[in-house]
């Protein structure tokens, strides 16, 4: 007799749309190679002892055909329990389905001696905090992010310089890709018929694109923006194109990645005028973004907008907010404002969010941002600096950044940073790397971003320990001290920061 029956296809009524099984640890299980594809979720309707909830199994290591196979008629057999501790069910819980869901994990611990996991999908636990600064757990698809997290940003479905090998050595968790450049080549169908994003690159960990409204919006010679939409001219080859709320949601359902963005505009900072009608306008794409929503296997996060204007940015953390998004990120930041103007702007929202709801600070990466933002109760960070520092021979360094194409490192036989754990500063000399730069070989740029990666994901794994025993803020001057010399602008060059 089976443990559960699954009733294949069955209409989604809405009762509770944030919900996944998933199961994991395929290698270990020795089970056929084809089982680690990715694919859109599929519905479900799951009967357990009387009990009925709406599940969406979302097989981030599992496609549906091969667990057909493996499970006949989605029945699952009696020689299934084997397989069951491996098994993790992540349930958006109605308050009438929570005992039976207690009863359903006891069950499960008593018939096969291993508990199966209950949690909501996009849950976002808080583990520890120190004053406004806090680490948690944001639960996606493709694996639990551990926050704070720094994503390296691979704009066009690839991190420029590294494989996916070197972002795991790393410990990188969560990698950002471009929804426009995407959707301009090689086109979001295609990354659809190949399987989505994550099979696409090889990247079976955690994802987010972005809407592409940034870059729409830096086109400023050749858009043109309404309140549907905009259209704009590609960089590519000239052609004519359109984004609108609905057409970015559903350019990103076809990505598939784990986080997706509102469609939003990000205007000129120190513009009040205009940043009040672009903050208007962002609002309501956001309300059309969600309407447009159809894969609840992806976290759809609502952004903040209104420039450095006090009121504005109030404002639209409040209306973010009320939408109730399982994230929220903060936009039109590092596009040209003072570091202090960003301080302040982040001193406004943040309070104003949800304190269960992860928050993202939208191209923001240099590694004091990154102390002063989680400093501020920010989660999420990306930016394409470290591996644009390094294909432009720039390092992280304790004693600040370094150009190793200088000649004073001709000779140098240290490594990089003789505190880093990579495998550049692990294997390498400064005097090889600047060889590699003069020589114009590409490896030069491999290992300087690896590096710039890693000091930067390191960084933060730090910050969380250091949240995590209450030292943190106090601990704050002594790591801006540390990586000051590693911050040669005052100012965000507009642009930078979003694609790579």
């Amino acid at each position: 007799m089976s443990l559960f029956q699954f009733d294949p296809l069955r209409p989604y009524r809405g009762a509770s749309p944030n919900t996944m099984l998933r199961i994991l640890y395929a290698d270990s299980l020795n089970l056929p190679s084809d089982l680690g594809e990715s694919m859109p979720a599929n519905t479900f309707n799951l009967q357990f002892s009387g009990l009925e909830t709406d599940f969406v199994l979302v097989t981030c290591q599992f496609s549906v055909s091969s667990l057909q196979s493996l499970v006949p008629n989605y029945h699952l057999p009696f020689t299934i329990y084997s397989l069951l501790p491996f098994v993790t069910i992540r349930i958006g819980v109605p308050k009438y389905h929570r005992a039976g869901v207690a009863v359903f994990g006891i069950l499960s611990l008593i018939l096969i001696g291993s508990p199966v996991i209950i949690s909501p999908m996009f849950d976002f636990q808080i583990t520890s905090k120190n004053n406004r600064a806090r680490a948690g757990i944001f639960s996606t698809p493709h694996g639990d992010l551990v926050t704070p997290v720094f994503a390296p940003v691979g704009t066009q479905a690839t991190v420029k310089t590294l494989t996916p090998e070197h972002l795991k050595d790393i410990n990188a968790s969560l990698v950002l890709s471009n929804t426009y450049h995407l959707y301009l080549r090689p086109g979001d169908e295609l990354v659809r018929d190949m399987g989505g994003l994550h099979k696409f690159m090889q990247w079976h960990r955690p994802m987010l694109t972005d809407s592409g409204g940034f870059q729409v919006f830096s086109l400023a010679q050749t858009r043109k923006i309404d309140d549907d939409g905009v259209t704009f001219k590609s960089h590519i080859d000239g052609s004519t194109h359109r984004f609108t709320p609905e057409k970015s949601v559903a350019i990103q359902e076809n990505l598939g990645a784990d986080i997706i963005m509102a469609f939003d505009e990000c205007s000129d900072p120190n513009d009040h005028a205009y940043s009040k009608l672009a903050m208007h306008r962002t609002h309501r794409w956001a309300e059309r973004s969600l309407k447009a929503q159809t894969r609840r296997d992806q976290a759809l996060f609502g952004i903040v907008q209104g420039g450095v204007q006090v009121d504005l940015r109030a404002e639209s953390a409040n209306f973010i907010a009320s939408l109730d998004t399982p994230g929220i990120a903060i936009g039109g930041l590092s596009v040209g404002e003072t570091k202090q103007e960003m301080h302040d702007t982040l001193d406004v929202v943040v309070p104003l969010l949800p304190e269960n709801k992860p928050r993202y600070l939208m191209g923001v990466g240099t590694p004091e941002d990154l102390i002063n933002g989680v400093a501020r109760g920010i989660d999420i960070f990306d930016c394409v600096l470290p591996t644009r520092l390094a294909r432009h021979h720039s390092a992280f360094a304790p004693e600040g950044r370094l150009n190793l194409m200088n000649a004073s490192f001709a000779r140098d036989e240290r490594p990089i940073d003789e505190t880093c754990d990579c495998y550049s500063c692990k294997t390498f000399t400064r005097a090889y790397i600047r060889h590699l730069i003069v020589a114009k070989e590409l490896l030069a740029g491999t290992l300087i971003s690896i590096h710039n990666l890693r000091a930067l994901i390191r960084l933060m794994e730090q910050i969380r320990v250091y949240i995590a025993d209450g030292t943190f803020e106090s601990r704050v001057p002594e790591l801006l001290s540390q990586w000051d010399n590693n911050a040669k602008r005052k100012h965000a060059t507009v642009g930078a920061q979003r694609d790579d």
